[in-house]
């Protein structure tokens, strides 16, 4: 395997200054702080039992220093391998090996899949093991960030007469509504049955009873379909 150390343009850096430049994130801070104590638990192993040994104590000790975010979900991709060949840390996939600190850190540098940018803590994905994502300030904020729109569907709640769950999420205005539906379902059912059985005698109170029958019966439909919504 070849370890990488190569900016946005893919273009060799010199490591030191890249280890400056870019901060460091929990998964490494966690294995670096305990380097020595891995090393000793793991040096007469051989390297794959080297890896399950790194990778178990990153699953099962680093919550500390994950303070309940899913770092976790890339434990499995460090390997027991330094920058010197010896004892360290780095992190593998596409065949290659990468600093640790590259995870989750806007770029792709695992080119086959992404999967070091994917499912990184403190991100809103735009659809599942996507790349695509943007920052939690910029979910429910009226403009569409997401190719696929998601950053505005997702439980968004814009107020009193708006949510991506009901069509009203004020529970006060939701049971006023829905008393209201129901009431005019009741009314207009009421006015239609009663303009149905009295017979009109006159041409053109004929014409005014069909017109009111229609008015009562789309009200009543109207009132119904409001009831259901909600």
């Amino acid at each position: 395997m070849l370890l990488r150390c190569t900016s946005e343009m893919n273009i060799s850096i010199n490591c030191k200054s890249f280890r400056k430049r870019v901060k460091p994130n929990p998964v490494e801070e966690c294995l670096t702080s305990n380097r020595l104590l891995l090393w000793k638990a793991s040096k007469t192993n051989s390297m794959y039992k080297q890896n399950e040994i790194v990778r178990f104590f990153c699953r099962n000790n680093c919550s500390g220093y994950f303070k309940g975010k899913k770092w976790e979900n890339f434990c499995d991709l460090i390997m027991a391998t330094g920058l010197d060949g010896r004892f360290g840390f780095s992190l593998s996939c596409s065949g290659d090996l990468h600093f640790v600190r590259t995870l989750c850190n806007g770029h792709i540098d695992c080119k086959d899949d992404g999967i070091d940018e994917i499912k990184c803590p403190d991100r809103f994905y735009c659809a599942e093991n996507s790349t695509e994502w943007v920052g939690p300030e910029k979910v429910c904020n009226n403009f569409k960030d997401c190719s696929t729109g998601l950053d505005e569907c997702a439980n968004c709640d814009m107020g009193y007469l708006s949510s991506s769950k009901l069509l009203i999420s004020s529970k006060v205005v939701l049971v006023l509504t829905m008393l209201s539906s129901i009431s005019i379902v009741l009314l207009n059912g009421l006015q239609g049955y009663t303009c149905f059985v009295n017979p009109c005698s006159k041409h053109n109170g004929k014409i005014n009873r069909i017109i009111s029958l229609q008015v009562y019966f789309f009200d009543m439909i109207m009132g119904v379909y409001q009831s259901l919504i909600l």
